[in-house]
């Protein structure tokens, strides 16, 4: 850990100290789970939980609200956020693009073992069944397994295999 400055403030107090002062003025309290603060904003019938945070927090599952790249013409409403640099509106952290795809690998003594997940679904019209069946099952945390192993994969009735030369 590094030590604070000789003198000055600390930056990382002072950044603590700004972010205790923005939550408490968007009513959030300090111990509350990201899940109930940070949603899905397509969504306005129900408030998913979205997990991530931005690039610069040096997380993986990067996402934001505060840029809107869909291309449907029926985007939802989102207030202002409370600063200019933060994503915090007095709703929350509603959640408008990101990862759209997740995929984990451990590779072990008895081979890759692999988990995906598709966030957002393949329906991109909220009035269409399905629009938020991927954002539900990635709110809970619903992995798929992906099988490397050629048997079980053989045993897939609706599996089909491309070969690749070197």
């Amino acid at each position: 850990m590094a030590a604070a400055p000789s003198s000055g403030d600390d930056p990382v107090l002072s950044g603590l100290a700004g972010a205790v002062a923005l939550l408490t003025k968007a009513g959030v309290a300090l111990d509350v789970p990201l899940g109930e603060v940070q949603f899905d904003g397509r969504s306005p019938e129900e408030r998913l939980p979205v997990p991530g945070g931005l690039g610069s927090e040096g997380v993986t599952n990067v996402v934001s609200g505060t840029t809107r790249t869909s291309t449907e013409e029926d985007q939802p409403e989102v207030p202002e956020p409370l600063t200019e640099d933060s994503t915090l509106t007095s709703d929350g952290y509603p959640i408008l693009y990101g990862t759209s795809f997740l995929m984990a690998v451990a590779y072990g003594p008895d081979g890759p073992q692999a988990r995906t997940i598709l966030t957002y679904g393949q329906v991109g019209d909220p009035e269409l069944p399905g629009f938020d069946s991927g954002m539900k099952a990635f709110a809970n945390k619903e992995w798929k397994v992906v099988e490397t192993d050629p048997e079980e994969i053989a045993k897939d009735p609706d599996a089909t295999t491309t070969e690749v030369s070197a």
